[in-house]
Order: C-alpha cells, then sequence, then structure tokens
C-alpha cells in the first residue's frame, strides 16, 4: 500500500497498448493511451517531435514534400507543399513563412510525384513537383522559383506515380479501369508513337466490371501497385511492349488511398477487414483480429480524412471512429513484433 493509500503496481516488461480484447488483458498491455510513445517498452507523450512549419489559416488536406535535387543550397533542398481546399503553398528552409503559390483549386485532395522538365527552349533539366486531382487536373510547381503552370494530360487524373522514368495517371471519373502513362523523362508528352512504341505514351485497361475505380498508384521496387478499393493489381515492365498487369490475390483493397504506406520492405494499408500487406511476393492480410474491435467503429463516410505513416518499425494510421469526421484514432500495427 502506497503512503497516499493507492496501490502501486509494476509491470516488469511493458508491451505496449493492445486493444483487441478490451480490459481483459495482461498487465503487459494498456488497454487505453492518448498522443503516447509506447515503443520499445516507453512510454512518452510524443517524444521528439515538435511543428515543422507556422499554422495556415485553413485546414491542409494533403502535404507534400518536394526534394529539389538541382538546387545548390542544401538548406534549401526540401520544400513543404501544403494543399487547403481552395489553395496550394510552400515553404522553404527553418524560420521561413508559407506563400501561396496556386489558388481556385475545386478541392485539397491532391495526388503528387516529384519529378523533372525542362522549361520551352532550356537545355537544362528543372526540378518539379507534379499535382493533380480528378477535377482540376494537373499543375507542376517548378523548383527553381516556385512558380505554377497548367500540365495539359489526355485526362484529370485523380491519381499519379513515377515508375520507370515516366509518370502514370489513373482514377479519372469516367475512365475507372483505365490508366495512362507519359512518354520517358517528358510529364507533357502523352502521346503514343507508331514507330517507336517505347519512346512515346499511351494507355492500359483493366476493367472490373463493377465500376471500382482506381485510387491509388504506388512504385514497390520493379512494380506499379495499382489499387481500386476491392482489388489489387501488379503491373511489370521496362516499356509498353513489356507492361504486363494482373490481379493479385490475398486481400481486397485500401480504404483510401491515404492508408497506403510503402517502405523499403513492404507496402501495407488498411482495408474493410484488417490491415492487407504486400512484400514483393505475395498479398495477405495481418492483424485480422487485433483491430476488428475498432475496424468496425470506423466511420466510413469520412474515411477521406484518414491519413497513415510509417516510422521506426511502426505502421500509424489515423482513423476517423464512430461519429467523428476527422481522425480521432490511431491504430498502429508493429512490423517488427508482429
Amino acid at each position: 500500500m502506497a503512503a497516499n493509500g493507492t496501490i502501486q503496481v509494476r509491470a516488469e516488461t511493458f508491451q505496449g497498448i493492445n486493444q483487441s480484447q478490451g480490459h481483459n488483458i495482461s498487465m503487459a498491455y494498456a488497454a487505453e493511451a492518448e498522443n503516447m510513445d509506447t515503443r520499445h517498452n516507453r512510454l512518452c507523450t510524443a517524444k521528439g517531435f515538435s511543428a515543422c512549419a507556422p499554422e495556415l489559416d485553413s485546414p491542409v488536406i494533403t502535404l507534400a514534400r518536394f526534394y529539389r535535387r538541382f538546387e545548390a543550397d542544401i538548406s534549401r533542398k526540401n520544400v513543404l507543399v501544403a494543399a487547403t481546399a481552395s489553395a496550394v503553398y510552400a515553404i522553404e528552409g527553418v524560420d521561413a513563412e508559407w506563400t501561396e503559390v496556386y489558388t481556385g483549386s475545386s478541392t485539397g485532395s491532391w495526388d503528387y510525384a516529384v519529378y523533372e522538365d525542362y522549361r520551352f527552349g532550356e537545355l537544362t533539366p528543372v526540378d518539379v513537383l507534379l499535382m493533380s486531382n480528378a477535377y482540376d487536373g494537373m499543375i507542376a510547381i517548378w523548383g527553381d522559383d516556385l512558380s505554377v503552370e497548367a500540365v495539359e494530360t489526355p485526362a484529370k487524373f485523380g491519381v499519379i506515380a513515377r515508375y520507370k522514368e515516366r509518370i502514370f495517371g489513373a482514377g479519372v471519373i469516367d475512365e475507372p479501369d483505365r490508366i495512362w502513362y507519359s512518354a520517358p523523362f517528358n510529364p507533357k508528352n502523352w502521346d503514343q508513337s507508331v514507330e517507336m512504341p517505347q519512346d512515346g505514351g499511351g494507355l492500359l485497361d483493366y476493367p472490373t466490371w463493377d465500376g471500382d475505380s482506381f485510387i491509388a498508384l504506388r512504385p514497390f521496387g520493379s512494380y506499379l501497385l495499382a489499387f481500386k478499393r476491392q482489388t489489387a493489381c501488379i503491373l511489370t515492365g521496362a516499356d509498353p511492349g513489356e507492361y504486363t498487369i494482373y490481379e493479385a490475390y490475398g486481400t481486397d483493397g485500401p480504404i483510401s488511398e491515404n492508408t497506403i504506406v510503402t517502405n523499403q520492405n513492404s507496402t501495407l494499408f488498411l482495408t474493410l477487414n484488417g490491415i492487407g500487406l504486400y512484400d514483393g511476393a505475395s498479398l495477405r492480410m495481418v492483424d485480422r483480429d487485433a483491430i476488428a474491435d475498432i475496424a468496425r467503429r470506423i466511420n466510413y463516410s469520412a474515411i477521406g480524412t484518414a491519413a497513415a505513416a510509417f516510422h521506426d518499425g511502426i505502421y500509424f494510421c489515423a482513423v476517423p471512429i464512430d461519429d467523428a469526421t476527422m481522425p480521432n484514432a490511431v491504430i498502429e500495427y508493429d512490423t517488427q513484433r508482429g
């Protein structure tokens, strides 16, 4: 009995959070926690993290890191780009302020890819951040001065990715089964070349006849992963003459693009039934039972606000549960301990 009348209990080996069995769990686990870091038997509040940029007046919906490899000043190579519901902002360096670079957008949900391009009449490439959504189409933020210009594409892509020196686009509102690809090293050229197919753009179709649209494209090793909500596809090949697209089996697709995270070893995402994982060899479900209780409480009407990250061996996925319209719970999966 402690001096203040409470009982002190010591857990010799603290294992973190386990919410799969309610409160009837081992003393090695905590049933509830908020804003905690429990890795490697630690229990601390957001250890080592602090705000990296000043607040914007409106909520940030998309946040992108724009790495400029042609920038000579090492301290200015990284640019943060943030999209709100109607504008896009950029910030350079430490202790800087946000600059509005684009306004008048129809949504704050953009997909993006870092690439390079040439200004008209120039022979030296420039870093560009390509951003696209299914309503406004594609824009390019030039790395040398952060100016923005519209990029003409064959359709307004909801999702894009860089793969094998090309830009791939999909998620078009009236073309749910189609994937387009640009010419190599030229995000402005999407035309097919009859004489030299490997030098031109083109398209691929993978119909599922269910109205399900591609919601994400993710490069992973030598593959391009193309996700629908009910289907996971894998695209292989180095150029159009070798492209092959096929369906992978083992789980359904992600419930939202923003739940997908790719690291050096695997791609993880949240499905209707649990956490899906692709490791380059197989597609499978992991940790189905452990998150079943919280999965049933997810507000799927607001799942577009979900966000995921991978850090220190742990997959974090923030989701809205119950009646929340913004994430108010975080699912954690430790890939090292399973």
